[in-house]
C-alpha cells in the first residue's frame, strides 16, 4: 500500500463502520476521563468503550470474510495465466478490515487500561489515608 487512502479505500464499507465505532469507543474515554476529574468515577464509560473496542475487532473480522467471499468471486473469473497475480493481490486486501479495527482497538483498550490503574490506585490510596 502506498498511501493511507489506498489503504482505507481497498477496506470498503466496513473501514466506515469501525472507524464510527472507534470514535464512539474514544470519546467514552475522554467523558470518563472527564468525570473523573470533576468527581465521579462511574466505570460505565469504560465499559462501553471496552464493548465498542470488541465491535471494532468483530467488525474487522466480518470484513476478512465478506473480503475473502469477494476474492473468490473475483478468482474465478481470471484466468489461468494471471491467478496467481491475482491470488496474491488479494490476499494482501483481505486482511485490511482487520488490520484497521485492531490499529483502532488496542489503543482504546490500553486507555481503558490505564484509566482504571488509575482509578484503582486512587481508591487504594484513600482507603490507606484512612
Amino acid at each position: 500500500m502506498s498511501n493511507f487512502s489506498v489503504f482505507y479505500q481497498n477496506g470498503g464499507l466496513f473501514m466506515h463502520l469501525i472507524s464510527l465505532a472507534a470514535v464512539v469507543a474514544l470519546t467514552s474515554v475522554l467523558l470518563h476521563g472527564r468525570a473523573r476529574r470533576m468527581g465521579s468515577d462511574d466505570p460505565k464509560l469504560l465499559s462501553l468503550a471496552d464493548r465498542v473496542a470488541g465491535l471494532c475487532v468483530a467488525l474487522g473480522v466480518l470484513g476478512c470474510v465478506f473480503g475473502l467471499i469477494e476474492m473468490g468471486a473475483a478468482l474465478s473469473t481470471v484466468e489461468p495465466e494471471l491467478f496467481d497475480q491475482a491470488f496474491a493481490r488479494g490476499g494482501a486486501i483481505v486482511p485490511i478490515t482487520l488490520a484497521w479495527a485492531l490499529m483502532c482497538a488496542i489503543p482504546i483498550w490500553t486507555a481503558t487500561a490505564v484509566h482504571r490503574a488509575r482509578g484503582s490506585a486512587k481508591i487504594g490510596q484513600a482507603t490507606a489515608t484512612i
